[in-house]
């Protein structure tokens, strides 16, 4: 499972519940085989709720701490269903292959359904495990996330998973920060900064892709190898201990990669896009990590791939 540095930023807050509920797995030391393994499993179950986006997921996670107790690199490939309710999100996870036999109770679920800070797990016959599981008051609290990541959720629900071509600001105000937040009348007006957690202050940096003037709100732009010139901008937001520099292509203001610093932990995700019509999807993310336990240093490889994305417009927000 994800640490909660693991789950910053390149993530919606429906995908982390996939890592969290399916994906405590480790690393196939050979991803193209573990991929012939694992994919192709049962057809699609027929899901209790529309779908905002749906896709497959195929996870590799080698973990060196997990590794010190036998535990061997694995891979997981799941049917996920994302939907934006408005204010949080619903999800189902449907594991269709591992490469690991199923061994005990944790392996045999096969259907994770998340809803309104609930968490219910199914067999492979529909029966729950046991009852629904209260994980937190909503998906941005279960995942963590920071008042920037849950204001990009409001502003661009599905912005882990996709991206427009064609960057745009706020529906009806381009300029503002803040949109499609019931809390917030007319944008982003100071008062609603301070209360989201943001510093009133800060730029939006020029960019018009709606999640990122929100994903970067609480950043200052840093300069790097390039300059101007370079084919991205690197901007870095300090919390605590904790830094963040997020690295974003020019022109289309896709997030290429993320870093966070701390004293104990160092994480580098690495995102890749493919287009698709009118839509750029993250089809691969990277994620190397090192974490310090007890003065002992160890590393984790984290490779999660994306294909067969769906979107239903009828639920689209």
């Amino acid at each position: 499972m994800f640490p909660s540095t693991r789950r910053r930023l390149v993530l919606s807050s429906a995908t982390v519940i996939v890592v969290a509920a399916l994906a405590c797995t480790d690393l196939a030391t050979d991803p193209v085989r573990q991929l012939q393994l694992s994919h192709g499993g049962p057809p699609e179950k027929v899901v209790s709720f529309a779908c905002g986006v749906s896709y497959t997921s195929i996870t590799y996670n080698n973990d060196s701490e997990m590794a010190q107790f036998g535990v061997a690199p694995v891979t997981d490939t799941s049917r996920v269903c994302e939907t934006w309710t408005g204010a949080d999100y619903k999800a189902r996870i449907d594991r269709i292959g591992s490469s690991v036999p199923t061994s005990d109770v944790s392996d045999a679920i096969t259907t994770v359904v998340y809803s309104d800070g609930q968490a219910t797990g199914y067999l492979a016959d529909g029966s729950p495990v046991a009852d629904a599981q209260g994980v937190g008051a909503n998906a941005f609290e279960f995942g963590q996330a920071t008042p920037a990541e849950q204001q990009a959720s409001y502003n661009d629900p599905y912005y882990g998973v996709a991206q427009s071509v064609l960057p745009g600001g706020c529906p009806g105000n381009p300029q503002a920060i803040i949109c499609n937040d019931p809390n917030v009348v007319g944008g982003s007006d100071a008062g609603a900064l301070r209360s989201r957690g943001f510093d009133p202050t800060k730029s939006d940096h020029g960019n018009t892709r709606r999640s990122l003037r929100a994903l970067l709100i609480d950043s200052d732009e840093i300069t790097g190898a390039g300059g101007a010139a370079s084919d991205v901008r690197r901007f870095r937001a300090v919390r605590g201990d904790e830094q963040t520099i997020v690295t974003v292509e020019r022109g289309t203001e896709l997030i290429r990669s993320q870093e966070i610093l701390s004293p104990s932990a160092h994480t580098l995700s690495r995102l890749s896009w493919a287009r698709q019509g009118n839509r750029y999807i993250r089809d691969r993310m990277e994620i190397d990590s090192e974490e310090m336990h007890d003065g002992k240093r160890f590393g984790s490889k984290v490779i999660v791939l994306i294909q067969d994305v769906r979107f239903d417009p009828s639920v689209l927000p």
